[in-house]
């Protein structure tokens, strides 16, 4: 789901790429992984830590090498990213934003139904999860997930855990 994936190298260095990722582990990527990487990166970095003053420790996991991404693009660069966990017949998404002056326009669903694509394409997925921040959770419900635990603190933001049953029917 990228356009003009070389647009995303002015967002970010690879040098500054390396610092967030396992130097080797960046190196394995294939070309367009990390035009994705790149600008799924920059978003994060524009919604999460610039918008939402989320720390960068918590920000960046470690984890991106180990997950599924999908950053959603227009003339303008990115403007959506996620990624996704798969453990078993579990699917959790993870990290989607949409760039500030984007957001009402369908680009969130969009992100949130790739990632369960991507997820369902690669195993038998029966359960989506996610933890979302408070003030999106009728964003999420709009998108079939259900509230499934109290409130609690993430960096900072009040979220709550959110589950979607798969429907495994073709």
């Amino acid at each position: 789901l990228v356009t003009d994936a070389k647009r995303f190298a002015s967002y970010m260095s690879l040098s500054t790429i390396n610092i967030l990722l396992d130097e080797q582990d960046f190196q394995e990527q294939s070309v367009p992984d990390k035009y994705i990487l790149l600008g799924a990166f920059k978003l994060r970095e524009l919604v999460f830590v610039n918008e939402q003053n989320v720390s960068t420790n918590i920000e960046w996991d470690g984890e991106d090498t180990n997950r599924s991404h999908v950053l959603i693009c227009d003339e303008t660069g990115g403007t959506g990213c996620g990624r996704v966990k798969i453990t078993d017949t579990t699917a959790k998404l993870e990290r989607i934003c949409v760039q500030k002056q984007k957001r009402g326009n369908g680009i969130g669903s969009d992100v949130v139904a790739a990632l369960e694509a991507i997820a369902t394409n690669q195993t038998d997925i029966d359960t989506f999860t996610l933890s979302a921040q408070k003030d999106t959770i009728d964003f999420y419900i709009k998108n079939g997930y259900v509230v499934v635990s109290e409130p609690y603190d993430e960096a900072g933001i009040p979220h709550v855990d959110m589950k979607k049953q798969h429907s495994n029917t073709a």
